[in-house]
C-alpha cells in the first residue's frame, strides 16, 4: 500500500518558501469549493447584505476577538462557533464585521467579496478596495475609528461569552436584538442559530429569519440552518491565496506527481478525536482500539462515540458501495423542499408525504454527481483518503483498516489554545481545510448522530458538500444536516 504522509516540515514553511501556482488536484478542489458557494449560498439575502456592508461602512461594527494573549477560547472548532455568532449578530444588526487576531489570521482568511471569484488577476488588482482582516489595514476600506474603543458609551463589550454560564446565553446571543452602542466587541465560542430558530418569543427569532430567509420563504421549517452556517463561515473565512498555495504545496510534496496532475478524485475524509490525552506523552495507545481482544489496554472514553477501527471500516465500505459512482447526498434539500411544498399546499400534504419524498431523494440516482465518471470508481486511482487525528496511533489504525492505495495521513498537530503561534494556526487550519474539501467525512458521533467534535462538524459545514457526514457506527445511513442543525450538540446551542 502506498502511503503519502504529510510531515510537519511542509506545514511550518515560511511564507517566503511558498512556490507559485496550484497543482491540478488542488485547483480542482478550489474550483468545486467556489462553485458550491455560488450554488448553495447565493439564494440567501445575507450574501448581498454582507457585501454591501463591506463596501459601505459607517460607524457600526461587530469586532470578534479570534485570538489574543491569555484568551482561552478553545480550539479551532470553538472559535468557528464564536465567529458564526459574530457574523450573525453583525447581519442581524446591520453592522460590518471585523476580526481581530494577534497571530496573523489575515494571512489565512479574508472577508468574502464577489471580486474574489474573478479569474483574471489583473481585474482583481485593479479594484479600488482590498478587503482584509489585518487590523492595520481596516481604515483603508472601512470607517473604523479607535475613538469608539474601550468606552462603555460607544462599545458594548461582551468579554464574558467564552464558556459562559447558561443564564448569559441570552446576552451572548443578543436575543433581545440590538444595543445602542455603535461598536460591539465579542469574545465567544458558541453559536445560537438553533436557539433563535426554535424560540419564537425572542426578538432574535424574527431578526434572524429576516436575514436568512430566501425569497418566498417565511418559516424556519424551510431553511437548513447548517447550510446557512456554512455560507456564513465562508463569508468570514474565505481562504487567501497563501492558504490555497499552502494546501497545494503540502499535497504536491506528499502525493505522487501523477496524482496532483489529475483533477477528478473522490476525496474521503476521516477524523478521530482522542482529546487532550493526545498531547500527554506516552498516551498513544489510549486511542488505538483492541480489535481482536488480544491486546487489552485502557481506551479513551471517546471510543464510545466511534473508534478508529470503525471509522476505517466505514471508509472501506463507502468505497465499495461507490463502485457505481459517487452521488452527493442531499437529504436536507429534500426536507426543505417538502416543507416549502407543505407551506404552499397545506391541505394536500401529510407527514407520510414528507417521509416518502425523503426516501425517494435518498435513492435518487439523478442527483448531482461529483466530477468523477458516474459509471465507475476505481479504488486504485480514483479515491484519495485523508486521515486527520490528534493521535498518530488512531490515525494509523484508520489508515490500515481502510486499506486504500492513495492515503494522506496528517501528522500529529498542535492545539491552537495551547500554542497561539501562527505556525500552529497554519498547521491546524491546513488540516481542517483539507478535511473540509472532502466529499464525505467519516467521524465520531453522539447517540443522535451528531458529530462530537466541533473540528469535524464545522469542517463538514464549511465544505458545503450536502449531507457529507457519516457516523462510523452507522455508516450506511447518511445523517441529514437539516436534522443535526435542530438539536444541541457541543457549542451549537438550542437553549
Amino acid at each position: 500500500m502506498s502511503l503519502y504522509t504529510l510531515t510537519c516540515f511542509i506545514f511550518f514553511t515560511s511564507i517566503s518558501c511558498v512556490s507559485a501556482g496550484l497543482n491540478a488536484y488542488t485547483q480542482a478542489l478550489r474550483d468545486r469549493f467556489e462553485a458550491s458557494f455560488q450554488e448553495k449560498c447565493y439564494k440567501y439575502p445575507f450574501i448581498k447584505q454582507w457585501e454591501y456592508k463591506l463596501e459601505n461602512t459607517d460607524d457600526r461594527y461587530v469586532t470578534f476577538i479570534y485570538q489574543e494573549p491569555r484568551l482561552r477560547n478553545g480550539g479551532l472548532g470553538d472559535r468557528v462557533a464564536g465567529l458564526l455568532n459574530a457574523v450573525a449578530i453583525a447581519l442581524r444588526t446591520n453592522r460590518t464585521l471585523l476580526i481581530e487576531s494577534q497571530n496573523n489570521f489575515h494571512e489565512l482568511f479574508q472577508p468574502f467579496h464577489s471580486q474574489l471569484l474573478l479569474k483574471n488577476n489583473d481585474q482583481k488588482s485593479a479594484l479600488k478596495k482590498q478587503f482584509t482582516w489585518r487590523k492595520e489595514n481596516w481604515t483603508e476600506w472601512s470607517n473604523w475609528s479607535r475613538r469608539f474603543v474601550d468606552n462603555d458609551a460607544t462599545e458594548y463589550d461582551m468579554w464574558f461569552c467564552v464558556n459562559n454560564v447558561a443564564w448569559r446565553n441570552k446576552i451572548c446571543g443578543m436575543d433581545d436584538s440590538d444595543v445602542p452602542q455603535p461598536h460591539i466587541k465579542l469574545r465567544g465560542n458558541r453559536a445560537y442559530f438553533c436557539k433563535w430558530a426554535s424560540h419564537p418569543g425572542i426578538a432574535a427569532h424574527k431578526d434572524f429569519l429576516r436575514v436568512i430567509a430566501p425569497a418566498g420563504v417565511d418559516s424556519y421549517d424551510s431553511i437548513n440552518l447548517m447550510e446557512v452556517a456554512g455560507c456564513m463561515t465562508r463569508l468570514a473565512m474565505w481562504p487567501t491565496e497563501y492558504l490555497w498555495q499552502f494546501v497545494s504545496d503540502s499535497l504536491s510534496t506528499h502525493m505522487a506527481a501523477a496524482l496532483t496532475t489529475q483533477r477528478n478524485k473522490l476525496q474521503i475524509g476521516a477524523h478521530f478525536r482522542c482529546g487532550d490525552l493526545s498531547y500527554i506523552k506516552g498516551q498513544d495507545k489510549l486511542c488505538i482500539h483492541d480489535v481482536d481482544g488480544l491486546h487489552p489496554h485502557e481506551e479513551s472514553s471517546y471510543m464510545g462515540a466511534g473508534n478508529p477501527f470503525q471509522i476505517g471500516k466505514c471508509v472501506a465500505d463507502l468505497v465499495a458501495n461507490y463502485s457505481t459512482g459517487f452521488v452527493e447526498t442531499r437529504l436536507s434539500e429534500a426536507i426543505v423542499r417538502t416543507h416549502q411544498q407543505q407551506s404552499a399546499h397545506k391541505s394536500a400534504t401529510s407527514m407520510r408525504f414528507r417521509r416518502n419524498l425523503r426516501e425517494r431523494e435518498k435513492d435518487k440516482t439523478a442527483a448531482r454527481l461529483s466530477p468523477l465518471n458516474p459509471q465507475s470508481i476505481d479504488r486504485q486511482k480514483d479515491v484519495v483518503l485523508y486521515v486527520a487525528s490528534d493521535n498518530m496511533g488512531s490515525a494509523q489504525q484508520i489508515n490500515s483498516t481502510a486499506n486504500l492505495p492513495l492515503t494522506i495521513v496528517s501528522p500529529k498537530g498542535c492545539h491552537v489554545e495551547m500554542d497561539p503561534s501562527f505556525a500552529c494556526s497554519k498547521l491546524t487550519v491546513g488540516y481542517w481545510l483539507i478535511l473540509a474539501l472532502s466529499d464525505v467525512i467519516v467521524t465520531q458521533t453522539d447517540l443522535t448522530g451528531s458529530p462530537i467534535s466541533a473540528f469535524s462538524r464545522y469542517a463538514a459545514v464549511y465544505g458545503l458538500k450536502g449531507d457529507s457526514l457519516r457516523d462510523a457506527r452507522d455508516c450506511s445511513n447518511p445523517k441529514a444536516f437539516y436534522d443535526i442543525g435542530r438539536r444541541w450538540t457541543g457549542n451549537w446551542f438550542c437553549d
